[in-house]
């Protein structure tokens, strides 16, 4: 047998569900009298109004209805958007926490407010009512928000947990900040060194896109993502090829100096020397002072790189779309288009010293004069095009793929 109030309310009491069979209650109603069947909207289940003849839908106006956990638990009957919801509604009622000599378990009670029915969530409420004179003294927590599997929850006392949703998205929601815990969220989310924001998606790290202030989701300390030349921390990344730029910038100006100084001096006898050999000392000038500016590049990529030791990567975009390294490319690449060119002339006289050695002997000086100012003219503007703002030497563009 079981009590009459207990047919057709919405919960099988029967191993046959027989109390549940031929019920007349529509789907939003619910028969919650003690003593017939009579069929009640669920709303009217604790809403201060007797709806059943006897009464029994509003235990709060009979004697033990003072008790004030009756308020919250009617709160959360017909609101369920209330559970587990971030508040605690029932936070600092005695009537929130049962013994286990209650009828109803905690969990049975977790059960039915956490994934079951509204029927079922009625039952339970309606069995914790009738045994509401045996509790603890305090609960630490509302029932309302306890084992919520769909929160993460909070150690403060204003709110004690928010959605899952808002965990891990950049944004402190916790007084706490446990929301945004690197132990929580390293696997979704890149914390910015600068803490500018704290954290970003780490789909966006290395996307050539500074999204933290200071930069560092495009230099992880972890990355990937190497080049050929440099490393993250330096500009020349080989130490023994950074050594090499020093050795060979120093070598090629004093090594050229010196060429220039001793090579002008044998030309202070212009007069008294052969054609052949003051045509020869010209074009070892010019070649020498070509080679002279390459060794000027070399120790000036050594000295930023020196600059940018141990955060070239924080500085790399800036630094390869500056004025000053296109200047430097265009000092390297007149230096070695124009030594070609000077070199192309001096192979040419000594093939035609080869073929004609008398008429050699009697060349003019203006015969390597000349070509000599052509060569450095041509070196110059091979040098210089590229600074000019043009579109020629645009391959591709690229577009960020998203746009704010």
């Amino acid at each position: 047998c079981i009590p009459i109030y207990q047919i057709c309310n919405g919960v099988a009491q029967c191993s046959d569900e027989s109390d549940e069979l031929n019920c007349t209650c529509k789907s939003n109603e619910v028969s919650n009298c003690r003593n017939d069947t009579k069929c009640i909207q669920r709303r009217q289940v604790l809403d201060g109004s007797r709806n059943c003849a006897d009464g029994s839908d509003e235990p709060c106006l009979h004697g033990t209805a003072n008790t004030p956990g009756l308020n919250c638990l009617h709160r959360l009957l017909h609101s369920k958007t209330q559970v587990c919801d971030g508040i605690i509604d029932c936070e600092d009622l005695s009537d929130e926490c049962l013994s286990n000599r209650m009828n109803v378990s905690m969990t049975q009670i977790h059960s039915a407010i956490n994934g079951a029915s509204t029927d079922s969530f009625v039952q339970a409420v309606r069995q914790w009512m009738n045994a509401i004179a045996i509790f603890f003294p305090l609960c630490s927590y509302g029932f309302d928000e306890v084992n919520c599997t769909n929160r993460h929850y909070c150690k403060q006392s204003t709110s004690i947990s928010i959605d899952k949703s808002r965990t891990c998205n950049g944004v402190i929601d916790c007084e706490d900040s446990s929301d945004e815990m690197v132990s929580l969220c390293a696997s979704k989310r890149f914390y910015c060194a600068s803490k500018v924001p704290l954290s970003i998606d780490r789909t966006l790290v290395e996307d050539g896109i500074k999204d933290c202030s200071d930069g560092s989701d495009e230099c992880p300390i972890n990355s990937t993502r190497n080049t050929l030349f440099s490393s993250q921390s330096d500009m020349i990344g080989n130490s023994i090829l950074r050594t090499f730029f020093w050795i060979m910038g120093l070598s090629a100006i004093i090594g050229n100096t010196v060429v220039i100084v001793t090579t002008i001096s044998k030309l202070k006898n212009f007069s008294k020397n052969s054609a052949t050999k003051n045509n020869n000392c010209w074009l070892v000038i010019n070649l020498a002072i070509s080679d002279c500016l390459m060794g000027v590049y070399l120790i000036s990529v050594s000295i930023k790189g020196a600059q940018f030791h141990g955060k070239y990567c924080y500085l790399d975009l800036d630094w390869r779309t500056s004025s000053s390294c296109s200047l430097l490319g265009s000092l390297a690449l007149l230096s070695t288009e124009t030594s070609i060119f000077i070199m192309t002339i001096m192979t040419t006289q000594r093939v035609f010293a080869v073929f004609r050695p008398i008429e050699s002997m009697n060349s003019s000086f203006g015969s390597v004069v000349i070509p000599t100012f052509v060569a450095w003219l041509c070196g110059l503007f091979i040098a210089v095009l590229p600074l000019f703002e043009s579109d020629y030497f645009i391959l591709s563009a690229w577009y960020p793929n998203r746009f704010y």
